[in-house]
Order: C-alpha cells, then sequence, then structure tokens
C-alpha cells in the first residue's frame, strides 16, 4: 500500500499513513483530532544503471583530421598552383 503525508489544519503536524488507492477520506490528526490535507510529495524513483545520462548513450563524434589552410589549388602532378 502506497504511503502518504498529511498535516493539520489546526496544529499543523505532519505524519505519514498507509491508505488504499481507492479511499478518499482523510484521516482525523492523531495529535488534537482535527481535520487533516494530503501534502504532495515527490515519488520515490531511483535511477540504477547505464542509459539515463545524456551522456551515456551519445553518439561519438567522428575524429575529424586536420584542416590546413587552402591558397590555393595546387596541381598534384607538377605542384604548380592554379589562380
Amino acid at each position: 500500500m502506497p504511503r502518504y503525508d498529511f498535516q493539520c489544519h489546526a496544529c499543523s503536524y505532519t505524519f505519514e499513513e498507509e491508505r488504499s488507492f481507492g479511499e478518499s477520506k482523510t484521516p482525523v490528526c492523531p495529535q488534537c483530532g482535527a481535520t487533516t490535507e494530503k501534502l504532495i510529495a515527490p515519488p520515490n524513483i531511483h535511477f540504477k544503471g547505464d542509459g539515463f545520462y545524456n551522456t551515456d548513450n551519445a553518439k561519438k563524434s567522428p575524429e575529424s583530421k586536420p584542416v590546413e589552410p587552402a591558397h590555393g589549388k595546387e596541381d598534384k602532378k607538377n605542384g604548380h598552383k592554379e589562380r
């Protein structure tokens, strides 16, 4: 059964109680017997293992070759530059 947090309207006492999913009636405060309200709490989720971070399954960028500055096209046969 899930556990829910409740807070008293009169004395502000906060407590935890197990409730079934279909139960809509809120419990009374164990300290003073006044009405309570259900608090919103973050879920208990634990991410374990690989694949939960954007760096785990990111595509690897290919290693690029250093680019040499081109000042003009060079004829590979003769070694002459074109203009």
